[in-house]
């Protein structure tokens, strides 16, 4: 993934503990410390750093939570790992291997497509693959969907490819939830993220490619202060955005500068596991939901007797899980967590809404004293 050049908003807190709203207008190798730009809404009309005391703080998260304020960020592919030659882009279908009409009769014929599809998504460097029951499948393209040049899928074919790639237990959870989310590795460097889903009832496929290669800071063009930030003691630093925007890529890249450089016990919670971490001078423990762990809630209840230094919590969805993600960061731990949100600004008040009213003020002083930042 390659990040054009264009604004970034990333709103940070205090690494003395105190929460600061410090916005990063640009991304690019020119970003650094010496352009951090003040907003004004949150620390006044100052043209220089600060932090605010966590009383102040609290207010400033109370004010800043307004949705519409802050500008969307282009939504960004987070799975394009370069800018390597990619296929005629005026071209409306692509060229793969031909699939056999008859597959998804017999046992393996499923998985033969499935690796057809994923060897054709490769080789076009498609940061996703669609694929849907009566249509050639198609490939996502620098945003645009492009058909392969394929027969259209039978309905038998497509549950043959569920039976293959599944095992006994996830096929169970597909039949019996009409959707499962899942891990696949085609090879020792591609792996792709999956949905598989039931629509109008028939079985659908949606698959980002992720690589092994977990990128720099300089590749991506992220802040420099962004490695101070992931060097905190402790604290709480969320990723916002959109679906594509690449909070996994670059809070891969965050926890990668950590392993670096720190001996700490990092342990990260996932669904699915999608960067494969080796252990350089940190300690690396990798959970998957359903298969190491049964939900994020228990993983986390489960966090005090693993004895972790940092913790990746895949995704905040609900009031449990954020509620123990952050307990855990004022308990001395580094919690890293993705939400979705369309901004910085909005980030607070989905967070907001997952609390109940009569204990939104609380919350606010927790975020004041523990939040370290927001990356949108």
């Amino acid at each position: 993934m390659r990040f054009k050049s264009g604004p970034v908003r990333v709103a940070f807190a205090g690494l003395d503990g105190t929460t600061a709203g410090l916005l990063f207008d640009r991304r690019g190798p020119e970003c650094d410390k010496s352009r951090i730009s003040v907003n004004p809404t949150i620390l006044g009309s100052s043209n220089s750093p600060t932090f605010s005391p966590p009383a102040a703080a609290a207010d400033s998260i109370q004010r800043c939570s307004n949705p519409e304020t802050g500008r969307r960020h282009p939504n960004r592919d987070a799975a394009t790992s370069g800018q390597r030659k990619g296929p005629d882009l005026h071209s409306d279908t692509l060229i793969a291997a031909p699939i056999d009409p008859s597959l998804g009769t017999a046992k393996g014929e499923g998985l033969k497509a499935w690796r057809k599809w994923l060897e054709a998504c490769i080789k076009f460097d498609a940061s996703d693959l669609i694929v849907k029951t009566g249509q050639s499948p198609r490939l996502r393209l620098r945003g645009e969907l492009k058909g392969m040049q394929v027969d259209e899928l039978t309905v038998d074919l497509m549950f043959q490819v569920a039976k293959d790639v599944l095992d006994e237990n996830q096929f169970e959870y597909f039949r019996n939830r009409g959707s499962i989310d899942f891990a696949y590795d085609f090879d020792d460097r591609c792996r792709f993220r999956v949905n598989l889903f039931m629509t109008r009832g028939k079985p659908a496929i949606a698959a980002r490619l992720i690589t092994s290669n977990i990128m720099k800071f300089e590749d991506l063009y992220l802040p420099e202060i962004l490695g101070d930030v992931s060097m905190s003691a402790q604290g709480l630093i969320l990723f916002s955005g959109v679906t594509g925007s690449g909070k996994s890529t670059s809070i891969a890249s965050m926890l990668q500068y950590v392993n670096e450089r720190k001996r700490v016990h990092i342990v990260t919670i996932e669904d699915p596991i999608e960067y494969i971490f080796n252990d350089d001078k940190a300690t690396i423990n990798q959970r998957e939901i359903g298969i190491d762990c049964l939900n994020f809630n228990d993983a986390l209840r489960a966090l005090v007797r693993e004895n972790p230094d940092v913790v990746l919590v895949g995704e905040m969805r609900d009031y449990e899980t954020f509620e123990a993600a952050i307990r855990a960061a004022e308990t001395g731990h580094l919690v890293f967590g993705t939400i979705h949100a369309s901004s910085a600004w909005q980030t607070f008040g989905r967070i907001y809404d997952l609390f109940p009213e009569n204990e939104r003020e609380q919350l606010r002083k927790l975020l004041a004293y523990n939040l370290r930042a927001i990356i949108y």
